[in-house]
């Protein structure tokens, strides 16, 4: 199975990446969160997905997966993970359940609420805060969203970031399409990461 750096992407079931790519006890994801339905997010290059830090403690995060792209008709997409040093700016709609606002579950209940400044998923993307630059890449063939007319499934795409750390508010990483997309794109999201002591 196919393995990749930290801050790489690669198209494999995240299971896989993460049976193949294993970490250490200290540095296991300590919340997840994932949408809970189709995120349908605006055809433009503005973030769909945007991650902050916090003010009380180390962010560190481990995985960003997009599951099961979808458009009108069948497209090929890039996508960029790019990291920001200052916070995100107006504009944005973010949907009001948990597709927009996904729950941040502790792994570990004894470890308590997530921390996180922002975790948000958007239907029209907000400015961007500065950038720091892109961290990784994904290019994958977009399938169409009557199954009928889409070519072959494609696996989950898994941006590992393990080894990247978000210190307090301004800090953040998010996603976002090199170019517009032909329609507006659906898709599920997963975030995996870790908080610590400052």
């Amino acid at each position: 199975m196919a393995q990749t750096n930290n801050f790489g992407a690669q198209l494999v079931s995240v299971v896989d990446h993460v049976t193949n790519n294993p970490v250490g006890a200290a540095g296991l994801p300590t919340h997840r969160a994932s949408t809970s339905g189709l995120l349908v997010a605006a055809a433009s290059t503005a973030p769909f997905h945007l991650l902050y830090g916090s003010a009380s403690k180390i962010i560190r995060p481990h995985f960003i997966v997009v599951k099961g792209i979808t458009l009108t008709a069948v497209e090929y997409l890039t996508i960029l993970l790019t990291k920001y040093s200052a916070a995100v700016g107006a504009g944005g709609t973010i949907p009001a359940n948990t597709i927009g606002s996904p729950t941040k579950i502790p792994l570990d209940s004894s470890g308590g609420a997530s921390s996180l400044s922002l975790l948000a998923n958007y239907t029209t993307g907000p400015t961007a805060g500065a950038a720091v630059g892109v961290l990784a890449s994904a290019r994958v063939l977009a399938q169409a969203t009557t199954a009928a007319a889409a070519g072959t499934e494609h696996p989950d795409i898994v941006f590992d970031l393990r080894g990247l750390v978000l210190r307090g508010v301004a800090e953040g990483i998010g996603l976002s399409f090199l170019a517009n997309p032909g329609s507006t794109p659906s898709m599920m999201i997963e975030d995996w990461w870790a908080e610590t002591a400052a």
